[in-house]
Parts: C-alpha cells; sequence; structure tokens
C-alpha cells in the first residue's frame, strides 16, 4: 500500500509535465500568415509579417498556465495559455472571439464604435471593455494601467494607423497578426485556430472551422457546375481615384467561388491598383453587377459624379453595397462575422449571381442601392 501511495505520489508530479502527444496539433492548411510547431512542453507560434520594408517572423512561445519555464525559452517571448484579460486592435479578431466563447476576458478594444456586435456593446457600455485608441493615438498610459497579458494588433507600416511601434516601445505585451493579408477566404477564417491557442479552445476551433469549410465548399460546388458567369464590377471612385482590387485579392477569390466573373481577374498580385475613372468605364462600362459600393442610394452616387449613370449594371438597378448589417453607429458587421464566417457571404453572391442556386435566400451583407 506504501509503494502504491508513492507511486500516486509521483505520477501526481510529473503530471504537469507535457508531452508532444498532450499538446493539440493545429490542422493549418489554408491560411499563410502563421504556422504552429508542437513541441514538447509548449507551442511556437509563428506570425510572418511584412509592413512596407520591413519583412520580419514573429515567435510566441505558449506554455500551460502554471508550468514551468523551460531553460531553451527563457529571455524568449513566453506567454502562460490560456491568457487571462486581452485587447484587440482590429474588429477583424472579434468573431474569433464571440465563436470561441471568450468574450469574458477581453477587456479593451482600439474603437469601441467599430464593433457590431451586441453583446460586445453591451459589455461596453458597463465599463468591461474600454477604449483604448488606435493608431498613434493608441492610449499606452491606460493600456500600462489596464495590464493586459496580450494586446493582439496589426501593422500596416503607416505611422498614423500604426500602434505598433508605440506599443513595442511602451514594452506591452504584443501578438502581432497578419489575417488581413490573407487573400483565401478560407485562410482568413482559419485564423480563429490562431486565437484558439492563447484561449485554450484548440478542439473548439478544429470543429467549428470545419463546419465553416464544410458549408463554404458546399456551396462553391453548387455554383462551379454554372455556365454563364456573371461580369463584376468592384467599388467606387474615391477623391478621384478606383482602386481596383488585383485578381490574387480576396473578393476576387470570393466571387470566383461564388460563380461570377471579376473584370479585372487578370491584373496580377494581390493588392489593389489605382485606375481612373475614364479606364474603368472603358472596361466596365457593360459589366453585369457592380458591387462593393459606398453609396446607400443611388441618388446619392448621381451626386457623387453624374457618369455613374452611364454604367449598365447602373441603369439596370445592379448596384449592391457591403452595408446589409450596420448599426447606428456605423459598424459594419461584414468585417467581424464577415471575416470568420465566409461560407455566409459567398451565400449572398451566389444568390446575386445566380438566385435559381438559392431560391428564398434573404441577403444578409450585399444590400441592394435603391
Amino acid at each position: 500500500m506504501r509503494i502504491f501511495f508513492l507511486l500516486c505520489c509521483l505520477l501526481f508530479l510529473i503530471s504537469g509535465t507535457l508531452t508532444a502527444g498532450d499538446l493539440y496539433q493545429p490542422d493549418v492548411r489554408y491560411a499563410q500568415g502563421f504556422s504552429v510547431k508542437v513541441h514538447s512542453t509548449h507551442y511556437e507560434v509563428i506570425t510572418q509579417s511584412s509592413s512596407g520594408s520591413v519583412k520580419r517572423d514573429n515567435y510566441y512561445y505558449l506554455i500551460p498556465r502554471n508550468s514551468p519555464v523551460p531553460r531553451e525559452l527563457r529571455g524568449k517571448r513566453v506567454i502562460p495559455v490560456p491568457i487571462g484579460s486581452f485587447v484587440t486592435m482590429s474588429t477583424t479578431y472579434i468573431p474569433f472571439v464571440i465563436l470561441l466563447e471568450y468574450a469574458d476576458h477581453l477587456v479593451g478594444h482600439d474603437t469601441l464604435n467599430y464593433i457590431f456586435s451586441p453583446h460586445l456593446l453591451e459589455k461596453a457600455r458597463q465599463g468591461k471593455i474600454r477604449e483604448v485608441g488606435s493608431g498613434s493615438r493608441v492610449n499606452r498610459e491606460l493600456l500600462i494601467q489596464m495590464d493586459p497579458e496580450v494586446i493582439f494588433t496589426y501593422s500596416v507600416g503607416l505611422p498614423d494607423w500604426d500602434a505598433l511601434p508605440i506599443l513595442e516601445k511602451a514594452g506591452l505585451p504584443v501578438v502581432l497578426t497578419t489575417d488581413q493579408l490573407e487573400n483565401d477566404p478560407l485562410g482568413r477564417a482559419e485564423w480563429i485556430k490562431f486565437f484558439a491557442l492563447f484561449f485554450g479552445k484548440e478542439e473548439e476551433a478544429n470543429r467549428i472551422f470545419k463546419e465553416i469549410e464544410t458549408d463554404y465548399l458546399e456551396e462553391k460546388r453548387k455554383a462551379s457546375g454554372v455556365n454563364e458567369r456573371p461580369t463584376v464590377l468592384l467599388n467606387n471612385p474615391w477623391q478621384g481615384t478606383w482602386f481596383v482590387p488585383a485578381g490574387g485579392n480576396y473578393m476576387a477569390r470570393i466571387i470566383s467561388d461564388a460563380g461570377g466573373r471579376y473584370l479585372w481577374e487578370d491584373l496580377p498580385g494581390t493588392g489593389a491598383a489605382a485606375l481612373s475613372f475614364e479606364s474603368i468605364l472603358a472596361k466596365g462600362e457593360s459589366a453585369d453587377l457592380w458591387l462593393n459600393v459606398s453609396w446607400r442610394t443611388l441618388q446619392e452616387a448621381r451626386n457623387s459624379d453624374s457618369r455613374v449613370s452611364l454604367f449598365r449594371a447602373f441603369q439596370r438597378g445592379q448596384v449592391f453595397s457591403l452595408l446589409g448589417r450596420t448599426n447606428s453607429a456605423g459598424a459594419n458587421d461584414f468585417y467581424e462575422t464577415g471575416i470568420a464566417r465566409p461560407d455566409l457571404v459567398l451565400r449572398d453572391l451566389i444568390s446575386v449571381f445566380h438566385p435559381d442556386k438559392l431560391p428564398g435566400h434573404t441577403l444578409l451583407y450585399l444590400k441592394r442601392v435603391q
């Protein structure tokens, strides 16, 4: 009996030592911006970032909370998980926080008016989520006072829009993400697996993403056999310039998956080209559909530039914005749940491109401009 008791004590003492089999192995297949290596005692999470001329890999070492820091990780960016309080600097993170049911640990967000989620807005009204500012106006003193365990942020390489240098200079616990650079709709949604590593929700993330992936691929299959693919024009002029996404861009990819033909699908790259109104008109005058405009009414469009009435899609009332789900402050759910649920965005697009494929579908994110 004494030997049995000693064995039990020994097993209890060593039970905190992890092996590779104890850590969940994420299956990352679509996302390009992060990777995960599973070690015997920790996760090694790597994000790849590029901001202007700055390119770097960012390493984060996640160890189970209350576990000793392995000797080889001393001096490195070690984060005990699941994390406690954290701050988000982009609304694109919010749907993952909601889906993984981890909102009770969110204590700060860059700009509260950008949040669409009624649940998080209520928490903000209760003072449980504080506004910390964005870009060069980020309130580092408040963040130091709040002392969050992690601040999830991004970098675009522009001083006015980038909080990253300020946060790093203040010694705050930054985790840099690059989800906004993903151009595969499923790749962007797969970042739920990234956040799950910090929340201790790996298995839940894998299950949720699998459901989203299955739905997306099923909707894509419905549109794959169409005989005709309507031509699609994107965006509208802004301060005299028309920014056109390249053929590898997120919107170009999802339009193709929905059975549409984006008119600039042959434009190389994943960014955007700045074109004149005249060049857009020459190529897009006869487009069947016009998507992602910022106008709320056709009259507003005419007031901005009378030449918009030259486009066939405008004449036929085939103009759609992404303003289907907004609140009184102007927050847009397309940039929240739409990021994590590309399957729902795809359904909207298919119903507009090929109504016979989804009869009776009610638009969620898209809204016809009238």
